[in-house]
């Protein structure tokens, strides 16, 4: 398992499902693609992405590749 933190701001309650959806951005700028193609690359080697908010503050983002 590899886990990737930073101490931002987070991650609403209301954006939690829609992270890792193309085109989903709370930014102005950018396509809200970056998640999405990590989802998909993790997803097609069998493995799974989480995330969560880093407590005490910003947010976790972990995942698991297979061997």
């Amino acid at each position: 398992m590899v886990g990737v933190g930073d101490e931002g701001m987070g991650i609403q309650p209301e954006d939690q499902r829609m992270l890792f959806v193309p085109y989903f951005s709370k930014k102005r700028t950018g396509t809200g693609l970056g998640l999405a193609i990590v989802h998909r690359i993790i997803s097609d080697h069998n493995g799974t992405i989480h995330a969560e908010n880093n407590h005490p503050q910003g947010a976790l983002f972990t995942f698991e590749l297979p061997l």
